[in-house]
């Protein structure tokens, strides 16, 4: 097999189809694969992401990833082309949703934006649910501002407030509690709250979080929180040791 830094550009593709032909292990090609297709997507991205796109070089499925990154960094506008000139349909709603949403984490304004510009329903809801699933991880509070801009009937993704709230609180516990007044529906109450306990475990002291965690008015609120903590604290021994007592025996039972 020939050696991915003495091909040129034009011929990845076919050494690519070498490496499904040669190393079928899916362990061993997929990193084969991985190699090939990461030196194709930085030399020629446009030609890589249009390879992946067609679908007719499966094993750039390996590293999908890197060349939409590649594309999304290089010419998000000529990536943003190649996926409108798709036929319509699951396909091309999953690529844009990738592709905006990896955008997202290179250029959250640029990503929205463009999102926005988008006319097709089915294609703006995709792609408006990876932009806020990232921008929740990355820049919660510019999250929030978007959020408000989504139009009647499209609801963020799940996980959306749960993220946005863990990424406020650690940066901004004031903000956090802010925004929190400011929901009105219960069921996005509920799963921001965990959330927000989550931002602020890994900020404050778990002895101030116990402290207002005890606040909270339900146990169905408190045992939220309470697992979320446990589940995403990076020192769970720790932290069931600080909150074990506001458990209930049920709960308990589980970690």
């Amino acid at each position: 097999m020939r050696l991915a830094s003495s091909v040129p550009t034009e011929e990845f593709e076919e050494l690519l189809r070498e490496v499904g032909r040669e190393v079928p292990s899916i362990v061993d090609g997929g990193s084969v694969a991985r190699l090939i297709g990461s030196r194709w997507a930085r030399e020629d991205p446009i030609g890589a992401f249009e390879a992946l796109l067609s679908g007719r070089c499966p094993q750039l499925e390996a590293v999908d990833d890197i060349v939409v990154q590649a594309i999304a960094a290089k010419d998000p506008d000529r990536g943003l082309a190649m996926i409108l000139d798709m036929k319509s349909g699951k396909r091309q709603g999953e690529a844009m949703g990738e592709f905006l949403g990896t955008l997202c984490a290179i250029d959250m304004q640029s990503a929205l934006a463009r999102v926005n510009e988008l006319e097709e329903p089915d294609l703006y809801r995709e792609a408006i649910g990876q932009v806020l699933a990232e921008a929740a991880k990355r820049e919660p509070s510019a999250a929030f501002d978007a959020l408000a801009d989504l139009p009647r009937g499209i609801l963020p993704p799940g996980g959306f407030y749960t993220a946005a709230f863990a990424g406020l609180a650690e940066a901004d516990p004031d903000a956090a509690f802010e925004r929190l007044g400011e929901l009105r529906d219960p069921r996005a109450r509920h799963v921001a709250l965990a959330g927000l306990g989550v931002g602020l475990a890994k900020r404050e002291d778990l002895t101030s979080v116990r402290e207002w965690i005890a606040t909270l008015p339900t146990s169905r609120e408190r045992e939220s929180v309470l697992t979320a903590i446990l589940r995403e604290h990076p020192d769970a021994a720790a932290a069931s040791a600080a909150v074990a007592d506001l458990r209930s025996p049920a709960a308990r039972a589980q970690f």
